[in-house]
């Protein structure tokens, strides 16, 4: 699921990045097309002519057209295009950030019990430890021995001469 929202995300940020270029390229065209413009008002104002007019109108014409068309992508783009695609880009990011929350939540809670587990256990260790009572504990034990079967007469060694190996 994360691996999908990854490539969601990149595909937006790179739509953005297309969309801006594509503004960008605009706005290029509209510098040039101003600088086109001026070149022609300063020829016509220099050189007053019929063509030099004709070119000065028709510099005009394309600079108010791509003024025009620049302004509209632009509007179109702050208002329509980017909040679509940041809106969708949040609800990437909210899908992430509460799939990973849950993870978290889920490895959370499974140590939460390993824990529980684990602490039940050593209080059982800690309240058979509280109740060992080392007196009859000890006596039991000897008693469980059977000292009394198991013990051999106890005899005990006579002196014993040295003596020659010929006698």
């Amino acid at each position: 699921k994360t691996f999908h929202r990854k490539l969601q995300s990149r595909k937006l940020f790179l739509h953005r990045e297309s969309l801006e270029t594509i503004l960008s390229k605009a706005e290029e065209l509209l510098n040039k097309c101003h600088q086109d413009y001026t070149e022609a008002y300063n020829n016509l104002i220099s050189h007053r002519s019929h063509t030099k007019l004709a070119e000065y109108y028709d510099m005009h014409n394309a600079y108010v057209q791509q003024l025009h068309a620049a302004n509209g992508m632009l509007e179109y783009y702050h208002k329509e295009t980017l909040p679509k695609l940041l809106e969708e880009l949040e609800d990437v990011y909210i899908d992430l950030s509460d799939t990973i929350s849950g993870s978290i939540l889920s490895a959370a809670d499974m140590l939460v019990n390993k824990s529980r587990e684990q602490s039940n256990h050593y209080e059982n260790i800690a309240t058979t430890a509280q109740s060992v009572k080392t007196r009859s504990d000890l006596a039991n034990f000897i008693r469980s021995l059977n000292v009394e079967k198991l013990s051999q007469p106890s005899t005990k060694h006579l002196y014993n001469p040295p003596y020659m190996e010929n006698d």
